[in-house]
């Protein structure tokens, strides 16, 4: 069989399991799924693979309940929610080329799948909440949230958001992170989670801020800072927000190659490695977030760098003297 009848095949077998597991599929649709399988032994085979492939994926989804207690019980709900759908396709069109659980994380992020609000890699989602403010997330970012009559607080699991918050004095909106809790009464504003730090950039109106460590500050509009385990805060220092992804752009003004290439890595389900000393080099550009190629092809064009790509999922960054 060709290989491009075989992608053909499984293009279309994917696009039949999220319309039959849409809970909109009617008698019509089921019928006119039998007749596409039975039209072709390249079909009758996709979809078997399919399954197959998705099995597995979802037994490895099941092993995370032992970091993430109660994880087993959801996954039926979770898949079957329309919010979901889009991240199942994306997940089937992992599995799908036999990659199994660890290609489908780069595609859908496995650890957040039971987090009240998320996105996967290449997504930038806005989300309405019940008190009228809005929560825009980056690509595989992820957020839960409590709006009730008495409180307004939301965690960052994962990523950056942008909270956009409606006014209501008697309620401030506590959002936290990993290393900082941010309060606002109105305004808009960033944080964006890392391993070592989160930064957060005060957008619109004045935010109160709380190190995980000890230690609050005022933060004022158009400033930012950083804050890490320690409660050590650094101000943010060049002309970039760090909310350029809403725009799909990266702003590097400047940043070091290693940041660039982990921003990058929000929008490719491809593993981008990059050499330490190739990291360390300053980046200043404006890169488009939703061309990850282009945005190679610039760092090549401007950087002492080569790139290399071993498959379609590994690509790595060296400097020119190390490659």
């Amino acid at each position: 069989m060709a290989q491009d009848e075989q992608a053909r095949a499984l293009d279309q077998a994917m696009d039949w399991m999220v319309r039959l597991n849409s809970g909109r599929a009617q008698a019509r649709d089921h019928a006119a799924f039998a007749r596409w399988r039975e039209s072709s032994p390249a079909h009758d085979a996709a979809w078997t693979r399919l399954q197959e492939r998705l099995g597995q994926s979802l037994r490895a989804i099941e092993q995370l309940d032992s970091r993430l207690p109660g994880q087993d019980a959801r996954i039926g709900n979770l898949l079957r929610q329309p919010m979901r759908r889009s991240a199942l396709k994306a997940l089937l069109a992992a599995v799908g080329v036999g990659t199994g659980a660890w290609l489908a994380d780069r595609v859908v992020p496995l650890g957040t799948l039971t987090a009240d609000l998320q996105t996967r890699t290449g997504q930038r989602r806005a989300f309405a909440l019940a008190d009228g403010s809005q929560l825009a997330l980056n690509a595989r970012s992820a957020v839960d949230v409590d709006v009730a009559a008495a409180t307004r607080q939301a965690v960052l699991r994962e990523g950056d958001v942008v909270a956009r918050v409606s006014p209501a004095a008697e309620r401030p909106f506590l959002l936290m992170a990993r290393h900082v809790s941010v309060v606002a009464r109105q305004g808009r504003f960033l944080v964006s989670q890392g391993e070592a730090r989160t930064r957060v950039f005060a957008l619109a109106e004045t935010l109160q801020l709380r190190a995980a460590a000890g230690g609050e500050r005022e933060l004022l509009p158009g400033r930012g800072v950083t804050v890490d385990a320690l409660g050590r805060w650094q101000p943010v220092t060049g002309s970039a927000t760090g909310a350029e992804w809403e725009q799909g752009y990266l702003s590097a003004s400047p940043l070091p190659l290693g940041e660039v290439v982990a921003a990058l890595r929000r929008y490719t389900p491809a593993v981008l490695r990059v050499s330490p000393e190739a990291a360390a080099l300053p980046v200043q550009a404006s890169l488009p977030l939703d061309d990850v190629d282009r945005a190679l092809r610039a760092l090549v064009d401007t950087q002492p760098i080569t790139v290399r790509r071993y498959s379609p999922w590994w690509i790595t960054l060296d400097t020119q003297r190390g490659a």
